[in-house]
């Protein structure tokens, strides 16, 4: 009896250490989705400056009638999509740091 209960320590012991290391990967796992979302939501709000910039460029020239409406409105959709996309990066952001913070508990 007593080598079938050291047996089954050792095999709690490697089923511990076994949880400790899938936990360590998913941590790391998550970390490294942390950083690369926290460059992609840097990246979009840098597309969002630019074409802020543009559509103001745009709206000048629209103003002055060197551009038409249409392509005036293709700018301000261009804008409306890219801060449409950097909100959604930084919802996923967020709920991932969530995720990462929950893991760490």
């Amino acid at each position: 009896e007593i080598k079938s209960k050291k047996t089954l320590l050792e095999i709690r012991e490697l089923e511990h250490e076994d949880t400790i290391k899938t936990l360590e990967r998913d941590l790391r796992s998550r970390y490294r989705e942390l950083e690369l979302l926290g460059q992609e939501v840097t990246i979009a709000q840098e597309r969002v400056n630019l074409l802020y910039e543009s559509s103001k460029i745009q709206d000048i020239r629209f103003s002055k009638g060197m551009i038409s409406s249409l392509d005036y409105l293709e700018s301000v959709q261009l804008l409306r999509v890219a801060e449409e996309n950097r909100y959604a990066l930084e919802k996923s952001l967020i709920l991932a740091n969530r995720e990462y913070a929950n893991l760490l508990k």
